[in-house]
């Protein structure tokens, strides 16, 4: 009668004469086995957990059981991150106090509209998709910042006939149109992100 596969593998004793390789990296020598399903790994593979070394493959089967988010659920994330984002950067993209004041709570806002719609189910790749959603939302809500920075870079030229540093005028208006929505994006992704990570 054979153990069923969810119960761990002993480790067995390997005589002094016999080697031993990586599962994962053959031409690495090991004595050391994952104490969940006695595969043999180096040092490189090993995740210490608090009932041993065990295998990444075991480990992250183990995390899978917790991530119940559904593809359709990775969606509603994005959706809504992207969505909201977009007006928020827009309006508390233009004053680097009400970003940096704003930005917290709206980040907050975000990730618990995004946790609710989806259930309350964790998904491996809901932070990720939050994340990037805020990020594109931001970028889209200041195109018409970003739009003026393109067309004053292109004109910064013609400044230099008349004495004005042109690096000097490029960064002062990066600065002044991109400081503010950089500051809102870093402070919603942050708590966002933590909302949809608990």
């Amino acid at each position: 009668m054979t153990a069923p596969e969810s119960q761990p593998i002993a480790p067995t004793a390997v005589d002094g004469d016999e080697k031993t390789y990586c599962a994962v990296h053959p031409d690495v020598e090991t004595g050391l086995r994952c104490s969940r399903c006695g595969r043999y790994m180096c040092v490189r593979c090993a995740v210490p957990t608090p009932v041993g070394y065990k295998c990444r493959e075991c480990v992250n089967q183990h995390q899978d059981a917790f991530y119940k988010a559904t593809p359709r659920d990775n969606l509603v994330a994005f959706a809504i991150a992207l969505g909201l984002s977009i007006p928020l950067g827009f309006v508390l993209g233009k004053m680097l106090f009400l970003a940096i004041l704003f930005g917290l709570p709206a980040g907050a806002a975000i990730g618990e509209l995004v946790w609710r719609a989806t259930g309350r189910r964790r998904g491996r790749y809901v932070p990720l998709l939050v994340g990037v959603g805020i990020l594109l939302g931001v970028l889209i809500g200041n195109l018409p910042a970003i739009n003026d920075f393109v067309l004053f870079a292109n004109e910064v030229e013609r400044y230099r006939a008349y004495g004005i540093d042109a690096g000097s005028a490029l960064g002062d208006a990066f600065f002044s149109l991109f400081l503010a929505p950089v500051a809102f994006a870093i402070l919603s992704i942050i708590t966002a992100v933590g909302r949809v990570r608990v």
